[in-house]
């Protein structure tokens, strides 16, 4: 499930990263091999936040370790290979065959430090001694690449045969000094890229001819190698700058590190877990969570640290790895997500001359605009999904000083629709303006649906949040007077009564989800409902889900857009529908089990799009653990999207609002176990629905304050510190 050959169609090159390292890589274990022409662009190391002085403030691309292995003086071919990522251990395992002589590379990015380590063994199966010359060619490019700036200036021009004009900058930004290898064996890159200072820094284990070239190097190894014998290779290359200085590592210092990035990898799947007993859902699971850390920066989550997936900027996307990270019980990881917008809102106000946060559509570290130009520049909605983001985090931890920590960025969100996107017709209606709404193949929509629900929970949550607070009183009477208007200017289709588009259109998108998910401001009404069953008919394909309508998206199978659509049913208490809709979200999947954007199928071809998206990782994880476990604003509902026909499941630690963690068991339908976990004492309201209820006998810390209401049975628990049994055993 998670191994590859070179018979296999469609190959995605494998991620390994730590946040702020990335790379992706061939069948070899290096840089070089069987390459898409999509992926060439990310055949490179990149760094979280180092970026180019082009148009769109391109990640630097840190260079490339090739190797080149010939045996008895003949190259070989690499044709005969297998490949298999090792989520557990976060690492990629290489194994190629050269007739009687094996290769295997096990390559990783250190988890606790910005060091690239490959461990290439070779074995001779055979009774015949081989004459092995395997070599490593590191280069810094000290170009860059045209098509990274006017006309180009975006991630959609990476593709074959696109020549742009010659542009004198593309020469004038980077600068290499190589220093020959020392008696600590190893080759030192320094580099000056605009303002940045730092080296890339190569070490190895054996003896080795090395030869320095003007943007990096050669390490060289020949041995004579006797049937049956084999001999292990380290190669690693370390990043340092003055932003994060690292001390370059010895071989005794690499076994360490190696050491400890089995540790944290091993702490990182033991935060929580969930089996189902389907083997793929768990599988993809596991693939999306490897893909959200490797790309979890100092800052936040972009789509991906890469080349293709926007150059590494974040955007809207944000909200679903943070869904995923903090369901999943990586509360500390999640919390840089909204940290991250809390800490750019000075730019956001200043973007905007201080009338709410202007937050950029795709930001850079620092908080500037980095994208292309488009007509994606006026999309707002991305600005209530931060405003979910805070609100949600503090819903999880229910502690005042988040909240009052987040308060600023939340009064910004809200102040933002107000400033910019809200406006009146000539009968006095509120509503919000043509805006590009959350699709982008059909714009401006006048009162686009997405956009709408994005003003409304921004200006409730912020005025939630000052009601709490006890603060802006007079804002806050005006958000809440604000609210009911703009829920009046909700578009529906009147003769059959379901939430529209738009105003101004009648296709069909994924955006029509956004009064149920992410925006939450109406789920279980009659309207919500339809506009659920409809919309999941309209997008439904033979694979799983499309994301709209439209011409454009013929032919496509959306990840997200299949989550996105199950977890919908799962706030609606829609079990079966939402779970068999989540099944279908594997049918997607390309190789390693690999989390993309969109299979698309036309003309007999296949392609998988953007392969390691984080939005499509943080979109199913977060479907799989609402279905169990789902933080609201009045407590934490249990099972709401759990099938009474799933014969079997278990889960552990999964997040509840207070910061508490869940665990529990089902077997044939009945509750066998349920239990909670709290760092201090405290009452806790959980919701389940009254199908799971009714079946089960709880223990002496739950009492039900009153009859079920609307399917669910609300339950009041007293929780001591430590681990608390809610089933009565």
């Amino acid at each position: 499930m998670f191994s590859v050959t070179n018979a296999t169609p469609n190959y995605t090159s494998p991620l390994i990263g730590n946040g702020e390292i990335t790379t992706t890589l061939g069948p070899t274990g290096y840089h070089n091999g069987t390459c898409p022409e999509r992926e060439a662009v990310n055949r490179t190391i990149f760094w979280a936040g180092r970026r180019l002085n082009t148009p769109t403030h391109a990640l630097v691309r840190f260079g490339q370790l090739a190797r080149r292995l010939s045996i008895n003086n003949e190259l070989t071919q690499d044709d005969d290979w297998e490949q298999r990522v090792d989520y557990d251990q976060g690492c990629i395992v290489s194994r190629l065959q050269h007739g009687d002589i094996v290769e295997e590379t096990c390559s990783q990015v250190c988890f606790t430090a910005n060091v690239l380590v490959f461990q290439t063994t070779l074995e001779n199966r055979s009774d015949t001694a081989a004459q092995l010359d395997i070599s490593w060619t590191y280069q810094l490019a000290t170009t860059v690449d045209p098509q990274l700036f006017f006309p180009a200036m975006s991630h959609f021009d990476f593709r074959p045969g696109y020549q742009p004009p010659d542009n004198d900058d593309a020469v004038s930004q980077i600068r290499t000094r190589v220093q020959p290898p020392d008696d600590n064996d190893n080759l030192r890159v320094f580099y000056q890229i605009n303002d940045q200072l730092g080296e890339v820094r190569l070490g190895w284990s054996y003896r080795a001819l090395v030869q320095e070239t003007p943007d990096g190097g050669i390490i060289r190894w020949k041995g004579h190698l006797r049937g049956g014998e084999r001999v292990e290779l380290l190669t690693w290359v370390m990043l340092s700058d003055r932003q994060h200085y690292t001390h370059f590592p010895n071989v005794d210092r690499i076994g360490a590190l190696l050491q400890e990035h089995r540790q944290a990898w091993s702490d990182f799947w033991q935060t929580s877990t969930v089996e189902l007993g389907n083997e793929s859902l768990e599988a993809l699971r596991k693939s999306s969570l490897y893909a959200i850390r490797c790309s979890a920066s100092p800052w936040s989550v972009p789509p991906a640290y890469l080349a293709t997936h926007w150059e590494g900027r974040t955007f809207h996307d944000e909200l679903y790895p943070f869904l995923g990270l903090i369901s999943s019980g990586h509360d500390a990881l999640a919390s840089r997500i909204p940290g991250f917008r809390l800490g750019t809102l000075p730019v956001a106000l200043a973007r905007s001359g201080y009338q709410g946060a202007s937050f950029p559509w795709e930001t850079l570290e620092n908080g500037e605009e980095g994208g292309p130009y488009g007509h994606w520049l006026d999309e707002r909605f991305h600005i209530g999904q931060f405003a979910v983001t805070a609100w949600q985090y503090y819903l999880y931890t229910r502690d005042a000083d988040d909240l009052s920590r987040f308060y600023p960025l939340l009064r910004g969100c809200a102040e933002r629709f107000v400033q910019d996107v809200l406006i009146r017709d000539a009968t006095g209606r509120l509503s919000t303006r043509p805006v590009t709404d959350f699709d982008e193949m059909v714009y401006p929509l006048a009162n686009g649906i997405f956009t709408l629900c994005a003003a409304v929970r921004s200006v409730e949550i912020a005025a939630q949040a000052a009601e709490i607070l006890n603060v802006d009183t007079a804002m806050r009477d005006r958000w809440q007077q604000l609210s009911t208007e703009l829920r009046r200017a909700l578009p529906v289709n009147i003769e059959e009564q379901y939430y529209k588009v738009s105003d101004d259109s009648q296709h069909w998108h994924i955006a029509q989800l956004g009064t149920v998910y992410p925006f939450s401001i109406d789920v279980q009404s009659e309207l919500a409902h339809e506009t659920l069953s409809r919309l999941a008919d309209q997008l439904r394909t033979d694979v799983n889900a499309t994301a709209g309508s439209p011409a454009g998206y013929e032919g496509s199978h959306w990840l997200w857009a299949t989550s996105l659509l199950a977890t919908a049913f799962f706030y609606q208490g829609r079990a079966e529908e939402g779970f068999d809709l989540l099944r279908q979200a594997t049918n997607s999947i390309g190789p390693f089990f690999a989390p993309n954007e969109q299979k698309v199928t036309r003309n007999g071809d296949t392609d998988f799009v953007l392969p390691w998206f984080t939005t499509s990782a943080g979109a199913f994880v977060y479907a799989l653990n609402a279905m169990i476990v789902h933080v609201v604003e009045g407590g934490t509902i249990l099972f709401h999207g759990v099938p009474t026909s799933m014969p079997a499941m278990r889960f552990r630690d999964l997040m509840g609002a207070a910061g508490v963690r869940v665990s529990g068991q089902i077997e044939n339908g009945i509750i066998k176990r349920l239990s909670v976990r709290t760092t201090h004492a405290m009452q806790w309201k959980v919701f389940m629905p009254a199908h799971w209820a009714s079946n089960t006998v709880f223990s002496a810390l739950c009492t039900a304050p009153a009859p079920a209401q609307h399917g669910l049975q609300a339950l009041v628990c007293d929780l001591q510190a430590g681990e608390n049994e809610l089933i009565a055993l």
